[in-house]
């Protein structure tokens, strides 16, 4: 088995550290609805991008699956 350096460890905590600030940003965002429809941030499918009203349904629906993929990040970061 391979040793892992420091800095691998590092780099991969501040990495989880940031998707979870990502993902709580969308999911602040959109439930309050600040974060409008946008080509760079959120769930850009086809059907969340047709409409104003599409894109805050679809984010409300998806609420609760970014706060535990925020947990999940986390919790990675913890262990």
């Amino acid at each position: 088995m391979r040793m892992v350096g420091l800095g691998a460890m590092i780099g991969l905590a501040a990495g989880m550290l940031m998707v979870a600030g990502v993902f709580d940003d969308v999911r602040r965002g959109t439930t309050r609805g600040k974060l409008g429809r946008n080509q760079r941030v959120g769930l850009r499918t086809k059907r969340t991008m047709a409409s104003e009203r599409a894109w805050q349904a679809g984010h409300r629906a998806a609420a609760p699956w970014l706060w535990w993929a925020l947990r999940g990040a986390v919790t990675c970061w913890l262990r």
